[in-house]
C-alpha cells in the first residue's frame, strides 16, 4: 500500500491491533475469570507473532500444537502456552517438560506414554467430552485419569470441555453439558474451563476459573443473525459503544479490500457474465474488483452478497469469478476511480460474519482462507475509509 492509501497489486488484509486490544477488554469486562486467549492458525490469519503485543493482557495463550507452541517459546514469550492439541509423541512429551509448555491431555495414547514415568515438571490441562462429541477423555473416567496423572506426578493445572451448541441461542445441550462438567469429581484443588467466545458472551455461569476467548478477539461474532436478534431481545441494556462495534461491543480487527480495475456501463437486457444470471432490468454501471475465490472469497449466489466502496453498500451482480467481482455502483454519483479499495469485509456495515452466514460457513474459515498483502497498523477502525465523491480519507 502506498503512502496515499491507494491499494497496488490484489486484495490486501490490513489487521488492526487497537481493534484486538479493544476486543481483549472486552472480555475483561464480560468476565473476572483468567483469560487464555486462543490464537491457533496463525490467530485466525491475522498474524500471530504481530498481534501478541494486542493480546499482553492475556493471562495465557492456547495454540493447536507443540510445535507451535515451542515457536513462541523460543521467540522470548514467557506466559503459560496451552498446547490445545497435546503431545503426540515422546518426543514433543520432552519439548513439554524442556520449554515449559502445557499440553492437554485429551486420550489414552497420551495416558500410555507416561507409563511408568515420573514426570513431576510436567504441567498439564486435561479434556473431558461432556457430550460434544469431539476430542476429549469420557467423564466417567475421571477418577481412573486422576489416579494415572497422579500416579506419573504431573501437576493438572485445569480440567476442560468443549461446549457444542453455545453459539445457539436457548439450546438445552449447553445446560446439560455444563451439568456434567460441574459434577465431575476431581481428587484434588484444579481450576476448570468451558467458556469458549459464545459462551462468555451470553453464559456466565460457564465462566469458571478460566475462559477461552478466540473468534471475539478478532471482532468476529460467534453467533447467527437470528441467535444475535434473540440476544439483544433478551438483554435490551447491552448496546456497543459506537458504530464500529456490533451488539456485544466488538471491534472488527480485519479489513479485507481489493481495487478495482475496471468500470463499464452495461444495457438493458444484457447479462453480467453471460448465460446462466437474470438479464439486467435497467442499465446498469458495473466496477470490476481483482478478488475472487483464488483469493480465499467464497462463493455467495449472484445477487445476495454486497461490498463496501467508501461508506456506500453495493451488490455483488454476478457469480463470483476466480478473480473478479462484478459489483453494481449505478447509484454512486461519481463511479469509483481504478485502484479504489473495495471493502470485502471489516467494515462497520459489512462485518465477516455477514459474509459468512451468506456463504453458508463459519466466520473462521473465512478470516482463515483469505489469502493477500497483510499489513499491520495500531488505530481506530474507522481510518482509511476513503469517500468516492472527493476521494479524501474519512
Amino acid at each position: 500500500m502506498s503512502s496515499n492509501g491507494r491499494v497496488h497489486g490484489n486484495v490486501t488484509i490490513r489487521i488492526d491491533l487497537a481493534a484486538i486490544r479493544h476486543n481483549m477488554a472486552r472480555v475483561r469486562a464480560a468476565s473476572k475469570s483468567k483469560v487464555l486467549a486462543i490464537i491457533r492458525a496463525d490467530a485466525f490469519g491475522h498474524g500471530v507473532q504481530r498481534i501478541l503485543p494486542a493480546l499482553a493482557d492475556a493471562d495465557a495463550l492456547g495454540v493447536s500444537s507443540v510445535n507451535d507452541a515451542l515457536v513462541l517459546r523460543r521467540g522470548g514469550e514467557q506466559r503459560t502456552i496451552v498446547a490445545l492439541h497435546g503431545f503426540k509423541s515422546g518426543s514433543e512429551l520432552n519439548d513439554c517438560l524442556n520449554h515449559s509448555l502445557t499440553p492437554v491431555i485429551h486420550n489414552r495414547e497420551q495416558l500410555e506414554m507416561l507409563k511408568g514415568r515420573q514426570l513431576p515438571n510436567l504441567n498439564c490441562w486435561v479434556q473431558f467430552d461432556t457430550g460434544c462429541g469431539w476430542m476429549g477423555l469420557r467423564s466417567a473416567q475421571a477418577a481412573l485419569v486422576y489416579r494415572k496423572l497422579n500416579g506419573a506426578g504431573v501437576s493438572v493445572e485445569c480440567i476442560m470441555t468443549k461446549l457444542e451448541a453455545a453459539h445457539r441461542s436457548n439450546d438445552i445441550s449447553t445446560d446439560r453439558q455444563l451439568r456434567i462438567f460441574r459434577s465431575l469429581q476431581w481428587k484434588a484443588p484444579v481450576h476448570r474451563s468451558a467458556a469458549n467466545s459464545a459462551a462468555l458472551l451470553t453464559r456466565v455461569d460457564s465462566h469458571f476459573d478460566w475462559v477461552r476467548p478466540g473468534l471475539m478477539l478478532y471482532g468476529a461474532s460467534p453467533f447467527s443473525s437470528d441467535a444475535r436478534s434473540a440476544f439483544s431481545a433478551s438483554d435490551n441494556e447491552r448496546r456497543p459503544g459506537d458504530a464500529a462495534e456490533d451488539f456485544f461491543g466488538l471491534q472488527p480487527a480485519m479489513r479485507v479490500t481489493a481495487p478495482v480495475v475496471a468500470i463499464r456501463e452495461f444495457q438493458t437486457g444484457e447479462r453480467i457474465g453471460g448465460t446462466g444470471v437474470e438479464p439486467l432490468r435497467k442499465p446498469t454501471r458495473v466496477a470490476f474488483a481483482r478478488a475472487g475465490y483464488a483469493d480465499g472469497y467464497p462463493q455467495i449466489p449472484p445477487g445476495q452478497g454486497s461490498v463496501m466502496l467508501g461508506n456506500r453498500s453495493c451488490a455483488i451482480l454476478a457469480q463470483v469469478t476466480m478473480e473478479l467481482l462484478a459489483i453494481d455502483v449505478t447509484s454512486l454519483t461519481v463511479p469509483p476511480p481504478i485502484d479504489f479499495p473495495v471493502t470485502l469485509w471489516g467494515h462497520a456495515q459489512l462485518r465477516v460474519d455477514d459474509v459468512a452466514e451468506l456463504a453458508k460457513v463459519d466466520p473462521h474459515e473465512l478470516l482463515c482462507r483469505i489469502r493477500g498483502t497483510r499489513t499491520w497498523t495500531d488505530a481506530p477502525t474507522g481510518i482509511n475509509v476513503r469517500d468516492i465523491s472527493n476521494h479524501r480519507v474519512v
